[in-house]
């Protein structure tokens, strides 16, 4: 029989730095902590958000992909459409 180990969190640190092992404690800080992330304004600094994601998209790509479409590419996309699909 294989017993898995679970992952636990053991501790967290409050926004002003203070660290905590209580575990109601650990559970505010991690409800508020995603809770102003998925409701908080986007035009704040999310770099600590992003700081473990490897990028996979190069500046290069990543510019080509935010061009705006030309009229001729749209129409011949659309042409490539089946008249059944939306």
């Amino acid at each position: 029989m294989l017993r898995r180990r679970k992952n636990t969190i053991r501790s967290l640190r409050h926004d002003d730095g203070k660290g905590t092992i209580d575990k109601k404690e650990i559970k505010e800080i991690a409800r508020n902590y995603f809770q102003h992330l998925f409701t908080s304004n986007w035009s704040e600094d999310t770099t600590h958000v992003f700081s473990g994601i490897e990028r996979y998209v190069s500046e290069e790509v990543n510019s080509k992909w935010i061009e705006n479409y030309t009229k001729e590419e749209i129409i011949t996309t659309l042409k490539e459409i089946g008249p059944t699909k939306a």
